[in-house]
Order: structure tokens, then sequence, then C-alpha cells
């Protein structure tokens, strides 16, 4: 998938992880954990909708593949 880089990226290739934590508001958890309720899913499941979701809206494929 061909996605739209915020910088050049290096000739090779790496595979350096890295990791972000972000504390939402429960404000903003709240609705997501009654929404996914309300589906019959887990909050994984919805976040991981939205993933998708947003890989589709900048990739513009119909296929995705994502690994959990």
């Amino acid at each position: 998938m061909q996605l739209p880089l915020d910088r050049p990226r290096p000739s090779s290739q790496t595979h350096d992880g890295a990791f972000a934590h972000v504390d939402l508001p429960r404000s903003l958890t709240d609705p997501l954990h009654a929404l996914a309720k309300d589906a019959g899913a887990t909050p994984f499941m919805l976040f991981l909708a939205a993933f998708n979701a947003l890989l589709h809206r900048y990739g513009g494929q119909e296929d995705i593949l994502v690994g959990s």
C-alpha cells in the first residue's frame, strides 16, 4: 500500500519500531465503549475497524490486510 509520507524515508528499511502512549479522556472513551457494546463488539474491534477505514481512505485500496 502506498501511503502519503510525512518525510523522506531512507533507501534501506530498518524495521525499527516505536511506541506511543496516548491517554484518552473518559468523555471520549465512555461513548466509544457504549458504541462498541451496542454493536456487539469490543472496543478493540471498534478501533481496528476505524483504523481499516483510515487506511482505505488514505491508501485508496479496497482490500486491506491488518495483522493483530
